[in-house]
């Protein structure tokens, strides 16, 4: 499976870019609530490729995992203090995502 974005580069930017999409759309947004709300448009967007690689017959408890990461957002936010630990989280969420899928492949 490819990581959403491909690089660490890539990944920042495309947070950085929800992060200012969502401060347009949602002004009256805190910076703690948009940093939420980033991380929740990151685990969505990461639940609709594992639902969409289901259908498709792939393997994967992945979407379990992220249906309770999304249930525990109040518990996740408690560590989340700047928007480096923001995207320190969803770095560290796509490496162990990209680690999962590379012990359970067969060569």
């Amino acid at each position: 499976m490819v990581m959403i974005g491909g690089t660490k580069w890539a990944v920042i930017k495309a947070q950085e870019f929800t992060r200012d999409q969502l401060r347009r759309n949602l002004p009256h947004y805190s910076e703690d609530e948009l940093w939420r709300a980033v991380i929740l448009t990151r685990l969505g967007a990461k639940l609709n490729l594992e639902l969409t690689n289901l259908n498709l017959g792939a393997d994967s408890d992945e979407s379990d995992v992220l249906m309770e990461k999304m249930e525990s957002m109040d518990e996740i936010m408690k560590g989340i203090n700047s928007w480096t630990d923001v995207i320190n989280y969803v770095l560290a969420l796509d490496k162990r995502n990209v680690r999962a899928r590379s012990d359970g492949c067969q060569s």
